[in-house]
């Protein structure tokens, strides 16, 4: 058995092994009972730091081969790197919480590259309850903020595999408590040559727990499998027409499918739908779209959130 034979079986091998245990532990753990969504801790590790994934459903693990969203979503797809990018994403989300990301890729050789993504959310303001004390005496407020930095490689192996990896420290403060963990990604995603799919898996947050003071929570491990097919290419083989589809597995919760779809008119103008079947507050609708003038990019978009509010999301990319 060659050396790339089994680094393909290895792979296989550990991402079944977490897949099952993780399925395996969500049987035994809530059996009889209803899906506990939002019961894990660390939930910003699972918010998309792109515009353009966001608004095609955040169906994203088998695209971005190359792309900046490598970071995120499965970073086996920085094996096909071939510039340097540098991209920012800033969000209004619910209430008064904003979120914001810088992402860095850079190739090292035609068959690998690494890129590093830091991801900041801030929580707002919340007003201190008091569990005794005198009725009605303000209390003053308190702030909370989470912070993760992740720094990822992926590289090329046998024909049309790639396999990626990513490190990454998560900290969290609520008021004068801080909790941190440390955690990982594993990815691997296949691009046969000369054809019009590709196929991705990435298994994310396993590691660490957080710890606040006396309470301990787990990191929402995450695993994801997806496709993505482009029928329609222009010649230099940047896509015109492309679906993606998404199936998630979260420890705790149930399962979800996300689908996307993006039309490039003339390598310029791209017009983006999708469904995020993670939201559960409304339909799941997605839309968006991206102005491509030279090498940047300039990327929109909508997510609703029912009766708590709509998303706007915008995202900056440089390429070069």
């Amino acid at each position: 058995m060659t050396f790339n034979k089994w680094k393909i079986h290895t792979l296989f091998f550990s991402l079944s092994l977490c897949l099952c245990g993780l399925i395996n532990f969500d049987s035994s753990a809530i059996a009889g009972q209803k899906d506990r969504a939002g019961t894990n801790a660390g939930n910003t590790l699972r918010i998309s730091p792109s515009a353009a994934a966001s608004a095609m459903g955040d169906a994203y693990t088998a695209a971005g081969q190359g792309e900046v969203e490598s970071l995120h979503y499965n970073p086996a797809g920085l094996a096909w790197s071939t510039k340097r990018q540098v991209a920012g994403t800033y969000q209004n989300m619910i209430l008064d919480v904003g979120q914001g990301t810088i992402g860095y890729l850079q190739p090292i050789n035609e068959k690998s590259g690494w890129g590093i993504l830091p991801q900041y959310v801030d929580f707002g303001t919340t007003q201190r309850t008091l569990v005794s004390g005198t009725a009605g005496v303000n209390a003053g407020n308190f702030s909370g903020h989470d912070l993760a930095i992740g720094l990822s490689y992926g590289a090329q192996f046998g024909e049309g595999w790639a396999y990626g990896v990513t490190a990454k420290a998560f900290s969290s403060q609520i008021d004068d408590v801080t909790a941190t963990a440390i955690a990982g990604d594993l990815g691997l995603m296949w691009r046969p040559v000369k054809s019009n799919f590709a196929l991705g898996f990435a298994l994310k947050n396993f590691g660490s727990t957080v710890k606040y003071e006396v309470a301990t929570e787990r990191l929402p491990l995450v695993f994801r499998g997806g496709g993505e097919w482009t029928p329609f290419k222009a010649k230099d083989g940047s896509s015109i027409l492309r679906v993606t589809a998404d199936i998630e597995k979260v420890s705790r919760e149930g399962i979800s499918g996300f689908f996307g779809a993006e039309y490039t008119f003339a390598k310029m103008l791209s017009i983006r739908v999708g469904y995020d079947g993670a939201l559960s507050v409304d339909n799941g609708l997605t839309v968006g779209g991206g102005v491509n003038i030279k090498d940047f990019e300039l990327d929109y978009a909508y997510v609703p959130f029912g009766d708590v509010g709509n998303n706007h999301r915008v995202g900056l990319e440089y390429s070069f």
